[in-house]
């Protein structure tokens, strides 16, 4: 079993609130609730620090990585779902230029694929992925991963406690998910 502790970046600048994607900073609030994040009892354990390529991700990322004595490994695998052509814009901008879609969206959110993006379907395969690879890592590949630490975002998050039987997660800023991933042939505690 893989302990991982997920991590959703800290609040972004006010320009990215209620859109979708982008790239944003963290706000001055956001950059405080990273500061208190990188003193987090329980990430004195972690072997590994891993972040999504985001921006907002890499600034929480990197206060927990300078209090562990790490850097962050990027994991571009751990980025927010893709929006594609949504990227960017309100729910409210979809509907408009999207109806379609947005319909889509309404009614069947897990097979609704963003306009030259992923589907949430697509999220959960990419996620599973990382976290098995993570939690089959031999020595000498990804160090050996027992306690990690993973900076990213709300639908990654989600994604993942979905597969372990967690739903409905709606992790805040700067909140922490723990779960418990299992190696081939363990199941969770």
């Amino acid at each position: 079993m893989t302990h991982v502790l997920l991590v959703r970046h800290a609040e972004p600048s006010d320009a990215a609130l209620r859109r979708l994607g982008g790239n944003p900073q963290l706000s001055e609030h956001g950059a405080r609730q990273a500061a208190r994040l990188a003193q987090e009892p329980s990430f004195e354990k972690a072997t590994a620090l891993f972040s999504s390529p985001a921006r907002r991700a890499l600034e929480t990322a990197t206060p927990i990585g300078a209090v562990l004595g790490v850097e962050p490994q990027i994991l571009s695998n751990l980025r927010e779902i893709d929006f594609g052509r949504a990227d960017g814009l309100t729910y409210e901008e979809v509907e408009t230029e999207f109806p379609d879609f947005y319909d889509r969206l309404m009614n069947d959110t897990d097979a609704a694929r963003f306009p030259d993006g992923e589907s949430r379907g697509d999220l959960q395969v990419r996620v599973r992925t990382t976290l098995d690879l993570m939690a089959s890592a031999q020595p000498g590949e990804l160090e050996n991963l027992r306690d990690v630490i993973v900076v990213t975002h709300a639908g990654v998050i989600r994604a993942a406690s979905s597969l372990i039987g967690l739903e409905n997660a709606n992790p805040d800023y700067a909140s922490i998910t723990e779960i418990w991933w299992p190696t081939a042939g363990s199941s969770p505690p």
